[in-house]
């Protein structure tokens, strides 16, 4: 890991830089493009701020909590959250009711915007109500068009590659090529960049157009079960971003949580399910062709509101004739290939050099792929 700092400016500008922090305690940290954040204030019925409140919130899944207090104007920032939730925030400070919102959901590089009007009381009151408004979403540490899939929407979209890089097409500015991979507001295909959790996963020496490494063998990226949130950003002015000038497509991987969860599925295709295959030289029968695919997912505690595992697994089998047309099933004129050539070929090879060079005819290309991955989280 490299670590670089840039400093720039005389002692002056640092001086003034200081001086500036201390009228505002509460600086907009910019988050990480892999956390959300919760920002807001505290306030009395006149729109007063409620300094040295208790806010504290609770990620209801897995039972982890943050709490910090508001300042003197009764704001408060939340930074460094997991996307994704739901999330329950209570504010809460004597001789106050407790001001309590639920269900919220954070997308990631969100700020979520929260203001709530305290009622005063001193001793503790039945059916206090609480209004919460909610304020435009707009993330200023994100500029510029982008695309965001949800855990709810990678499940109901039907995936048959189960390669979650297929799902980029969904932005309106991302085409195909015709090499395979992602052209981003008509940009080269290879100069996009590949984030997991914020770490950069592309194929370096641009061996493939997806980006993805192994992707000649047909490799992925991911289990699709393994993908909480993917976010397709188009040119983003960003200077947490860089090393592209395409576009960025950034997954956030799934966290486990207080209860246990487990998913599995199975896929097969075989030759026997389709039909036959029409040619110039006539119609084929479909053989050789099979597929089958096994997933399984699992998530749960560790130890109870402190540490959680999440392992998601694809096994892919896949056997299929190669393209094109093929010896001893298409006719020589389509081949190019005269049989009796090929006899003479085979002959010289195993009696004059003793070299075996095998059978000309109709072949099955055979794959297997294993995708895993896994995740703990220890909250410390």
């Amino acid at each position: 890991m490299r670590l670089m700092a840039y400093v720039r400016g005389t002692g002056l500008l640092l001086a003034f830089f200081i001086f500036s922090l201390g009228w505002h305690p509460l600086p907009a940290l910019a988050q990480s493009q892999t956390t959300s954040a919760i920002r807001g204030a505290a306030v009395r019925a006149d729109g007063s701020g409620i300094a040295e409140a208790l806010v504290r919130v609770r990620n209801d899944l897995t039972g982890t909590e943050r709490t910090v207090l508001t300042d003197r104007e009764g704001r408060f920032l939340l930074a460094l959250l997991q996307p994704g939730g739901p999330y329950t925030l209570t504010i809460s400070l004597i001789g106050f009711a407790d001001g309590v919102e639920e269900e919220i959901l954070l997308q990631v590089g969100e700020s979520y915007l929260v203001e709530m009007v305290l009622e005063e009381q001193a001793v503790e009151v039945e059916g206090v109500t609480v209004r919460v408004d909610r304020g435009e979403i707009f993330n200023r540490n994100q500029v510029g068009p982008a695309t965001l899939l949800n855990e709810k929407t990678l499940r109901s979209i039907p995936l048959p590659s189960r390669d979650i890089m297929d799902l980029t097409v969904l932005s309106p500015l991302v085409r195909t090529t015709e090499s395979g991979g992602f052209s981003v507001a008509g940009q080269n295909d290879r100069y996009n960049s590949i984030l997991v959790d914020g770490l950069l996963n592309k194929d370096a020496f641009g061996l493939t157009a997806g980006g993805i490494p192994g992707g000649q063998a047909g490799a992925k990226l991911l289990p699709i079960d393994a993908i909480s949130q993917f976010e397709i950003l188009v040119a983003p002015y960003d200077i947490r971003l860089s090393g592209f000038a395409g576009g960025v497509m950034n997954a956030i991987t799934k966290t486990g949580t207080n209860q246990f969860q487990f998913r599995g599925f199975a896929v097969g295709r075989h030759d026997a399910l389709m039909g036959d295959l029409t040619l110039p030289s006539g119609t084929a029968e479909a053989s050789g062709i099979e597929r089958t695919l096994l997933g399984l997912s699992a998530g749960g505690p560790i130890i109870r509101d402190k540490a959680h595992f999440f392992v998601a697994g694809e096994f892919e089998r896949r056997s299929q004739p190669p393209s094109g047309y093929n010896l001893g099933r298409d006719s020589d004129a389509l081949v190019g290939i005269n049989p009796e050539a090929l006899e003479t070929f085979q002959t010289i090879f195993r009696g004059d050099l003793g070299v075996e060079p095998g059978l000309g005819g109709p072949y099955t290309l055979n794959q297997e792929l294993a995708n895993i991955f896994a995740r703990v989280d220890w909250d410390f």
